[in-house]
């Protein structure tokens, strides 16, 4: 009896030390995927990290911990993201650890559930899966296949070829964190951008947020200097830049176009933009995701302008009466209870139209 004890906990010690022996075999080292059509490597770092390169989507590199917990037939694997995000995923190892999945959902676990199949996650806003292989030959890239550039466009594909590998320095310049403070560069840091294999920078400018509000519309000195610093550093190593004019009306702003001070001073009651610093921003974001939504749920076979005049009607009436004044007749962009009441009323008019293909109770 005694030997029979100690040879079922010797077996469950090795069955232990085999699924560890699994555990640190597959979450180790390089592997290789197709992320987004662009060739990329996971690496399974010793210190508990994993880091993620992409050959053309600068989106999709991260280093970041993680955990993956043995289950039944897969791992339950995490990554650890802070910021209230739990990101949860799963990860299936197969052909004898020359291949492996990982299917990652990410957002706070209220809200997004841990994937039951590594597919799924994709099925989720922001979801990733990773297609994993030992081999780098296993994986093809969309940049593999060589793409002869159309007469018309032969132009367009000479710049891009010159630009090279980018990086996007978006918010370098505009002020993006709520602090108001712009992204701090120092010379280092384009030396770095070098060194990594990029050859060149993007830079979005807002332009508007720099220049006077009245003609002729000057852009601070001060702003100039620091982006001729920019171009200066970025020539000092060697990288192409792109300035973008990311938001500068001025420039192209005609007789048939004022701004809503001037506006007001000629006696306009009500004035709406398309800007987010002055009241009542016209938006689009207003309309299309309600919009959208209220199509599918009714399986419409087409969009009525009875269902864009629900929508209309839905949007102003998200401000009641009692608040409603010149300078709030429209919901902010991103209030999240416009949408729900733009689908409602736009399935209700779909079924006023008779183009429902399915019923609405």
């Amino acid at each position: 009896m005694k030997t029979k004890h100690i040879t079922i906990l010797s077996l469950g010690f090795l069955l232990t030390l085999s699924s560890c022996t699994s555990y640190k075999n597959a979450f180790s080292g390089k592997w290789y995927s197709s992320l987004y059509g662009c060739r990329s490597t996971v690496t399974f770092m010793e210190d508990g990290k994993m880091k993620i390169e992409s050959e053309a989507n600068s989106a999709s590199c991260m280093t970041t911990g993680y955990t993956a917990i043995p289950r039944d037939g897969h791992y339950d694997f995490d990554l650890l993201m802070g910021d209230g995000m739990d990101n949860q995923g799963i990860a299936v190892i197969e052909n004898n650890g020359k291949r492996m999945k990982i299917g990652i959902a990410f957002g706070p676990k209220e809200y997004v559930q841990r994937p039951k199949r590594c597919e799924d996650a994709q099925k989720t806003a922001g979801g990733m899966m990773l297609d994993l292989y030992r081999k780098e030959s296993q994986i093809h890239s969309v940049l593999d296949k060589k793409v002869n550039a159309p007469a018309e466009a032969a132009l367009a594909f000479e710049r891009n070829r010159r630009l090279g590998r980018g990086i996007n320095l978006n918010g370098y310049v505009d002020a993006n964190p709520v602090d108001g403070n712009d992204a701090p560069m120092t010379p280092e840091d384009f030396r770095s951008i070098r060194e990594a294999g990029f050859q060149s920078v993007r830079i979005p400018i807002t332009w508007i947020k720099h220049a006077s509000k009245k003609a002729p519309y000057t852009i601070d000195k001060d702003f100039f200097d620091k982006i001729d610093w920019t171009i200066k550093e970025c020539i000092k190593n060697g990288l192409a830049v792109s300035i973008d004019q990311h938001y500068y009306p001025y420039i192209n702003m005609g007789k048939q176009e004022i701004f809503p001070e001037e506006a007001k001073a000629a006696g306009a009651a009500v004035v709406s933009t398309g800007r987010s610093d002055y009241p009542n921003q016209v938006n689009n974001v207003l309309v299309f995701p309600g919009l959208f939504r209220g199509v599918l749920d009714a399986r419409a076979s087409r969009v009525t302008e009875g269902m864009k005049i629900a929508a209309a009607h839905a949007i102003a009436d998200m401000i009641p009466e009692s608040e409603l004044n010149t300078e709030n007749i429209l919901p902010l962009a991103f209030d999240a209870n416009v949408k729900t009441a733009v689908a409602e009323a736009v399935k209700k008019a779909a079924v006023k139209d008779g183009v429902n293909r399915v019923e609405i109770q």
